[in-house]
């Protein structure tokens, strides 16, 4: 394919994509003018693919195939970002807590590194963020609020079981 060619479909997917995925675009390229945009996806699509013997990626899908995996990219990288940035906020709660009931935070999850617990803690806060159960516009507010429901469920389970003379 001609450049213009790789141009025109760079225009033509732009045209095509959620904004927010055209945001992604713009700010990798750091270009918020569509022709200079598609110019450069072009420009790096040919980079990446060319030539299409080696790369295995048909021409005409070039460009298509270049915003996937740019976009995956940066959605990749937003999401790790996000993850490490909700494991220091759920340390932070999970150190502030009194010492029992950061024990028993520990027992809920089943181990006492503190790496692992901000961790679990984040992932379970994530999970009730994404499903609805608790709001993520406070993420400090959210993991406070998703471990106080688990913490509520387990001392229950465990006293329902000690009463009932089962065993865990």
């Amino acid at each position: 394919m001609t450049n213009e060619e790789l141009i025109r479909e760079a225009l033509a997917q732009l045209s095509q994509l959620p904004q927010d995925e055209v945001a992604i675009l713009e700010e990798h390229f750091g270009h918020q003018d569509r022709a200079d945009l598609a110019q450069r996806i072009a420009q790096d699509a040919r980079d990446m693919w060319s030539p299409a013997e080696e790369s295995g990626v048909r021409p005409e899908d070039w460009v298509s195939e270049f915003i996937a995996v740019t976009v995956d990219l940066f959605q990749d990288q937003r999401r790790v970002f996000e993850m490490q940035r909700l494991r220091e906020i759920a340390a932070a709660h999970v150190d502030s807590l009194p010492p029992r009931i950061r024990a028993l935070v520990c027992c809920l999850l089943r181990t006492n590194r503190r790496e692992r617990v901000a961790s679990l803690a984040a992932e379970i806060t994530l999970k009730a963020i994404k499903t609805g159960l608790t709001d993520g516009a406070d993420l400090g507010r959210a993991v406070e609020r998703v471990l106080e429901v688990h913490l509520a469920g387990y001392v229950d389970h465990v006293d329902a079981a000690y009463f009932q003379g089962s065993e865990r």
